[in-house]
């Protein structure tokens, strides 16, 4: 019943699920940092305070489904109460808010996790920048100049909020620092006309206003990775 000392460490939740005899009763993470409690006062006194300092990476929305029976399994009491810092370095391949997908599946995690007070994820100019034209006209355009056809537009920031359902952050009662890492990938920027980092920069204002205007002072990074 000894846990180690080696302090916060990333629990990923690919690696949890794909591995060998999976279970999410019975995650790899526990096992490999101590021997599973036999008593309910030590999951409680001295197991749960240890899960404080762990980082929970969710790579894709597969992961917060395989996370969800995690946090629901009557073997693992309370854990989900215990989830302080979480991870989505896949969010940018969440296709966007739409009418039969109402809401974004990662704030949906978040709203289960009432403790989370750091949060990363991560976005990609990619999905933050749309065709410079219409499907019609982007299909005129393709049968005379290829080039041509491949120029984006940043997206709005209004833009950004919708598709990603932005307003959900606000919902996490406890977040006291956000981390908003962005790819910016040089063929993006290329064929973009205007700036497409520019929007996280109005994205990032966006949060922490909303924030203030709530009462609330959330650190909010930017960092390019």
């Amino acid at each position: 019943k000894e846990l180690t000392s080696k302090g916060p460490l990333n629990v990923n939740m690919t690696a949890e699920r794909e591995r060998a005899n999976a279970n999410p009763n019975s995650p790899a993470f526990l096992q490999s940092n101590y021997i599973f409690p036999t008593t309910q006062q030590e999951w409680f006194n001295i197991v749960l305070p240890f899960i404080m300092m762990f980082q929970f990476t969710f790579n894709s929305t597969t992961d917060l489904y395989y996370g969800a029976q995690m946090w629901g399994s009557s073997q693992l009491p309370h854990l989900y109460e215990f989830v302080t810092r979480v991870n989505f370095p896949g969010f940018y391949w969440f296709s966007g808010v739409v009418h039969n997908r109402p809401h974004n599946p990662y704030w949906q995690m978040m709203a289960s996790l009432s403790s989370v007070r750091e949060l990363t994820f991560r976005l990609h100019t990619a999905s933050l920048t749309a065709s410079a034209f219409g499907e019609r006209e982007m299909l005129a355009i393709e049968t005379r100049d290829d080039t041509r056809s491949a120029e984006r537009r940043p997206l709005s920031l209004q833009e950004v909020i919708d598709n990603y359902e932005m307003h959900g952050l606000f919902s996490c009662g406890s977040l006291s620092h956000i981390r908003i890492e962005y790819i910016d990938e040089p063929s993006i920027r290329f064929n973009t006309r205007g700036n497409p980092v520019a929007v996280i920069h109005h994205l990032q204002t966006y949060i922490i206003n909303g924030f203030r205007n709530m009462g609330r002072n959330v650190h909010i990074e930017l960092e390019r990775v």
